[in-house]
């Protein structure tokens, strides 16, 4: 396949970048969604269009042909979701409601990822959303307002930060759009939900494709727990089993998260702590475990209110003088916030996955006016187990990242945000990839919705 010029594909970008800020902004002139709303319920429609583009040097530190077959130095991405959402008011204060949307989504040049290298401005557009539920409003006052809620179909759904359950569908390769991953949807879920003053209770059937390159697709079962003592204190427990997977070490998983997020000190609500363990086992063939733990004060009486914060995380990788495999499957992990959990716009978004890490943050962050919040992180990364990653690699020291991050509410509708990440290899990293050079890396991303 003929390459496009560089310049030609940096122009034609940042043409249709701006075309759609532009495009996006202007549609604010527009009335609100709601299109029927009554004592027998309501019918909105909605719509989101993302857009983001990119320019780098050196990715994969220098060996970007060599490793995934292409420059990748500049691309563009955007999509459209568009749909329908409503409510149906039943007897007792019940309701029903649904959900119903399309989504397009295109890549215009090659990715860092590699996944859409050999294809043409990869894109296809399918159903995103298609999910139908009931909530029991007043019907039992004694529990609260819709302390039951059962749904089924296409949809979100969440536990946690997102470490293994936030994303359930495939973005990149053929589908296009590989960072902005405007998929988010589970294919196929039926969820049971009991919320009651501190107590939630879930209890799902989820079935997930690869979200990413790093995951697989499969089907699991399970329940999801959580007791709030107040707003900054939260406990949980999940229990997940994994099936329908084609890789035979995790399927018949059984997955154990326990998850914990404070404020220890009444007296210095400023301070919390957060953190969050794995364990996962399958008989004899598959044991392995991870997690992570975070510590955040905030200034709160300082000008542009900064919030510092450390963050360890830890991923078993598979060491290959077992017959055990020990590497950590994040199942259908996804992206919560900066950093959660794809660690770092460089290593983490297109190098590696959750497994066979372990990860050092350092973060700042600071809010010099209401609508734009700054970002600084600091990453360490090395390998667990070297020999795991790739059959040359014997150093565990692989790579260090710094991101700089802008967050711009515009409106209500419109929101943008700017990175500029740079990555240096480690020894590791120079083993991994072959390349020594330092990978910069910068991005412009836009959201709108009606």
């Amino acid at each position: 396949m003929k390459e496009t010029p560089k310049l030609l594909v940096s122009h034609k970008v940042m043409h249709t970048l701006t075309t759609l800020v532009f495009l996006t902004a202007s549609f604010n002139i527009y009335a609100d969604s709601e299109l029927v709303k009554g004592k027998y319920g309501e019918l909105a429609v909605t719509l989101d269009l993302k857009t983001a583009a990119f320019a780098g040097g050196n990715p994969w530190f220098g060996e970007a042909h060599e490793n995934i077959g292409d420059a990748a130095n500049f691309w563009w991405e955007g999509s459209v979701e568009a749909g329908a959402k409503g409510t149906l008011n039943f007897f007792g204060g019940t309701e029903f409601y649904g959900a119903y949307s399309y989504l397009y989504a295109q890549t215009a040049g090659h990715d860092a990822s590699g996944l859409s290298n050999g294809l043409n401005n990869p894109g296809t557009g399918d159903t995103e959303k298609a999910y139908a539920g009931w909530r029991s409003g007043t019907l039992f006052p004694a529990l609260g307002k819709n302390a039951i809620d059962i749904s089924g179909g296409r949809q979100n759904y969440h536990i946690g930060s997102g470490l293994l359950i936030y994303t359930g569908t495939v973005n990149g390769n053929e589908e296009g759009a590989y960072w902005i991953a405007p998929r988010q949807a589970f294919k196929e879920t039926v969820i049971g939900r009991f919320n009651s003053g501190p107590v939630k209770i879930e209890v799902f059937h989820l079935g997930f494709h690869a979200a990413k390159e790093f995951n697989e697709a499969g089907s699991t079962n399970g329940v999801n727990l959580e007791y709030a003592f107040s707003d900054k204190n939260t406990i949980g427990f999940s229990y997940l089993h994994v099936y329908n997977t084609e890789d035979q070490a995790i399927d018949g998983l059984d997955v154990f998260n326990g998850r914990v997020d404070v404020t220890p000190l009444p007296f210095w609500p400023q301070l919390t702590l957060g953190a969050e363990y794995v364990f996962e086992q399958n008989d004899a063939l598959f044991q392995s475990n991870g997690g992570f733990a975070k510590i955040s004060y905030e200034f709160q009486d300082t000008p542009w209110t900064p919030s510092l914060s450390f963050r360890f995380a830890g991923f078993q990788g598979d060491d290959p003088d077992t017959e055990q495999n020990e590497g950590f499957s994040s199942l259908a992990y996804g992206m919560s916030d900066w950093g959660t959990w794809f660690q770092g716009e460089i290593i983490g978004e297109y190098m590696l996955g959750n497994s066979n890490l372990h990860s050092y943050l350092v973060g700042l962050n600071v809010k010099p006016v209401k609508s734009l919040d700054m970002h600084l992180f600091y990453y360490h990364f090395e390998i667990a187990q070297p020999e795991s990653l790739a059959d040359n690699v014997t150093a565990s020291n692989f790579a260090d990242e710094v991101d700089l991050i802008a967050d711009w509410q515009v409106n209500e509708r419109l929101s943008m945000s700017a990175v500029l990440a740079v990555a240096i290899p480690n020894e590791a990293a120079r083993q991994f990839t072959g390349g020594r050079n330092t990978w910069f890396q910068s991005m412009l991303y836009a959201a709108w919705s009606l």
